[in-house]
This record gives C-alpha cells, sequence and structure tokens, in this order.
C-alpha cells in the first residue's frame, strides 16, 4: 500500500471517528426522561372533545433534532409489502429516508434494534427509541466519511493529489459538516450524491462523451434530487460539459442526460408516482419556501456556527474559483466555478434561516482555498502567509467542534 492511499485512509479514519464522537447527543435515555413525570399513561395522545390531548405528547422518545423525528414519522409509515412507499410529511426528496429505512431493516434483522408500533413501549424503554434514532445517526455518519473521500478524488482529479488531500482535510474538520454528519437528516446525504455527480462528469470528460458516462451522469443527477429537490441544478455540471465538448452537437446525448435523471428520481422517490397528488403538494410547500432572504440569513448563520477565521478562509476559497476562472479559462477552473454556482441554489429553499442548508456549498468553496495553497510555492512569502492561514482556519475550526 502506497503512501498516498494511506494518507487519503488516515483522513477517512479522522473523519468517521470525528463523525461519531457525540453521535448519542440528546436521544431519548432514562437519564433525560428523568425530568418528565413517570409512566407511560401519562404520555397516551387523548383528544378529547376541545381539541386538547397530554401536555407531554411524546416528548420523552423524540430527538431534540426535530427533522431527524419527522424522518422516523415517515420511515414508520412505510410497507413494502403492500407497496406503501409514501412517507409521508417529508416536503423532500425519500432517498434518505429509504436508506434509512433500509439500514433499520438490516439492523432488525441482526437484532440491533426493536420495532415495533406500540409508541407507548418506548416511552417505558426510551433506549430501544435511541437505538433506532442512532442506526439512521450512523446511516449518516458513513455518508459524510463517504463525502470527503469523495472530496479527495474530485481534488485530485481537477487538480492534483495534494489538493485533494487538502480539501478533504478541511471539509473532514468544517465544524458545520461535522456537527450535521451526526445526525439522521439529508444535508450530508445530497452533498455526497452530488460529489458522485461531479466525479461521473469528470469521467464524462475524461472519456470524450462516452455514453455510459452521459447514463451514470443523469443517474446519479437523479439520486441527487432525490435527496432533496434543491439539488436539482447540479445538472448543469454535465450540460456545461457537454457543450463544452460538443456545443450543440449529439443533443440525443443530452436526451439521454435528462431521461436518466427522471429515472433515478422516480427509482429513489417512487412516492411520486404512487402518490402524485400529496407529493406534489409537497413541492409546493417547498418552491414557497424560497427567498433570498433565508440565504442570507443562511450566510450570516455560516460566521457564526464556523467562526470568523473559518468563515474569511471559505470566504478565499470561492474568491479563488472565481479568480482562478478568469485568470487561466482552463477546463478545471471552470468546471469548478460552475460546480459552485449549482451549489448554491440549496440554501434559498428552506423553512427559515438554517445554516445546514449551506453544506453543500462547502466541498467546491473548500477545493478552491486547497487549490490556492498548492498554487503557491511555499517557500515564499505569499506562499507561508497561505500556509498559515490555512493552518490557523483548520485549527480554528478543530476548536469550534471541541467546544460544540
Amino acid at each position: 500500500m502506497n503512501r498516498k492511499t494511506l494518507t487519503i485512509l488516515g483522513i477517512a479514519v479522522f473523519s468517521l471517528v470525528l463523525n461519531v464522537v457525540g453521535i448519542t447527543w440528546a436521544l431519548p435515555s432514562e437519564q433525560r426522561n428523568r425530568f418528565y413525570p413517570p409512566g407511560a399513561a401519562r404520555y397516551e395522545i387523548v383528544t378529547v372533545q376541545d381539541g386538547t390531548h397530554s401536555h407531554y405528547g411524546l416528548e420523552p422518545i423524540l430527538s431534540r433534532h426535530p427533522d431527524e423525528t419527522a424522518f422516523i414519522a415517515g420511515i414508520s409509515q412505510l410497507d413494502p409489502l403492500t407497496l406503501d412507499l409514501v412517507p409521508e410529511g417529508l416536503n423532500y426528496g425519500h432517498m434518505f429516508a429509504y436508506m434509512s429505512a433500509i439500514s433499520l431493516g438490516v439492523s432488525r434483522v441482526l437484532g440491533l434494534v426493536d420495532i415495533r408500533s406500540d409508541r407507548l413501549f418506548y416511552v417505558d424503554h426510551p433506549e430501544e427509541m435511541a437505538k433506532i434514532f442512532l442506526v439512521g445517526r450512523v446511516t449518516a455518519a458513513i455518508l459524510g466519511l463517504a463525502t470527503v473521500v469523495a472530496l479527495y478524488f474530485a481534488g485530485q482529479q481537477l487538480v492534483d493529489h495534494t489538493t485533494g488531500i487538502l480539501a478533504a482535510l478541511s471539509l473532514a474538520t468544517s465544524p458545520l459538516f461535522v456537527i450535521e454528519a451526526h445526525y439522521m437528516v439529508n444535508n450530508v446525504s445530497m452533498t455526497f450524491f452530488m460529489l458522485l455527480v461531479v466525479l461521473a462528469t469528470l469521467w464524462l470528460y475524461r472519456t470524450n462523451g462516452a455514453m455510459r458516462a452521459y447514463l451514470l451522469s443523469g443517474l446519479l443527477c437523479g439520486f441527487t434530487i432525490s435527496n432533496k429537490q434543491s439539488g436539482a441544478v447540479i445538472i448543469l455540471l454535465p450540460l456545461m460539459v457537454h457543450f463544452n465538448l460538443f456545443q450543440v452537437k449529439r443533443l440525443s446525448a443530452v436526451v439521454i442526460l435528462v431521461l436518466a435523471a427522471i429515472t433515478g428520481f422516480l427509482l429513489t422517490s417512487p412516492a411520486y408516482l404512487l402518490d402524485p397528488v400529496s407529493t406534489g403538494d409537497s413541492i409546493g410547500v417547498l418552491l414557497k419556501r424560497i427567498s433570498l432572504g433565508s440565504s442570507i440569513g443562511t450566510l450570516m448563520g455560516l460566521v457564526t456556527s464556523l467562526s470568523l477565521p473559518v468563515s474569511i478562509w471559505l470566504l478565499v476559497g470561492a474568491t479563488h474559483v472565481v479568480h482562478r476562472f478568469f485568470a487561466t479559462r482552463t477546463f478545471s477552473a471552470m468546471f469548478l466555478l460552475v460546480w459552485l454556482l449549482t451549489s448554491v441554489p440549496s440554501m434559498i429553499i428552506g423553512h427559515g434561516s438554517f445554516v445546514r442548508y449551506a453544506i453543500p456549498v462547502l466541498p467546491p468553496v473548500l477545493l478552491g482555498a486547497a487549490w490556492l495553497v498548492t498554487s503557491h510555492n511555499w517557500n515564499t512569502r505569499m506562499g507561508k502567509c497561505i500556509l498559515l492561514c490555512f493552518a490557523f482556519a483548520l485549527i480554528v475550526g478543530g476548536g469550534v467542534l471541541i467546544v460544540r
């Protein structure tokens, strides 16, 4: 095993460790539930004539992250035997819900979780509910690890090995990314599939437009959309490569790309075929949430969540991506800029200004920052200054993780 392989394996293990440390935070437990009145009967939701119900509801068995509860509720309604594949209550694509459901199914077969329809059972045994959440969180943590590795390969193919390593290390220690990889939610999952689209599109470029590369790129675009509809803009990346290679020729390849994307989406979110009315309504709700204010709020939250030094480093990375394109006009610079632009829409669709919506922006920005570091001679004054800034941002990011 050569040094390059050992390096990326080391970063992968390091990333997984960061993603699982503290992964049981705020899960249901006897210790947490000591603050609630004892007895399962107190948590029965009993609707009476005036519409009131138990004050505590099912709070003792819920995660402190509200979106995790939404995924659990959606998964609990699935019944593959009757083709009931609609996870109601989820406004996003359903792929991560299905991935978590598969993880739970395997865990149940292995005897790792106890899944029952009696919710009050989990009130008396909160540790069993915690195991269910934990399976979903481990799924997200593994996807976080895979995202870090995928970013290395993207950086290695676009620039070089060192740039890929620095970008992967930056993402692995990014507070926002690591914190979100601790939860059973779909932001890290969507970012992972966006990176798979990036790698498939680079393959499309290297094969000079092989039809199988169009097919794979399209399917992965569909998988990305199936995680979250705001990821649909990623299809512009393979389209950019197509028109860069062939201009307006071979439009049949574009049709195949789009059809493959639709197929990939419907294969992993079949509820949009089985129940088009309710799922269509969910898309309408999502579109109503598009706002520039949410995007600005997300950016402000990014600064407060990551600390000012790390946020400035991200801004430097984004600036370098734009500068590199106008200064060189190379394929790598153009590709990275389009990748960055296609990741921005994820910040403008959401209910409120949540910083986690900015996660898909991190890989291209951090790759741009890593490229800035490797493009300078480290023996020069400028090179040493940039390297020190990179190290400082990395250390501060680690400090934020420890504090959190």
